[in-house]
């Protein structure tokens, strides 16, 4: 009795284990899901900033020149 009893926990802590191995796996996966969003944006921030930067200076130099 004892035997089955020890076999049952084993087994019960063994579907424990499984268990959370798969919910931290999932857990890092929406992680980086949602990390990604955030550089994504950051991303294109950086370049429309960049691109009204350059066609300031671009009106800058034009009017120079002229």
């Amino acid at each position: 009795m004892t035997e089955s009893i020890k076999d049952n926990v084993e087994h019960i802590v063994d579907e424990i284990k499984e268990a959370t191995d798969k919910i931290i796996e999932e857990g890092v996966e929406l992680t980086r899901g949602k990390k990604a969003e955030p550089l994504a944006v950051s991303e294109t921030v950086k370049k429309r900033s960049w691109r009204k930067k350059r066609k300031r200076l671009e009106k800058l130099h034009t009017a120079r020149s002229e």
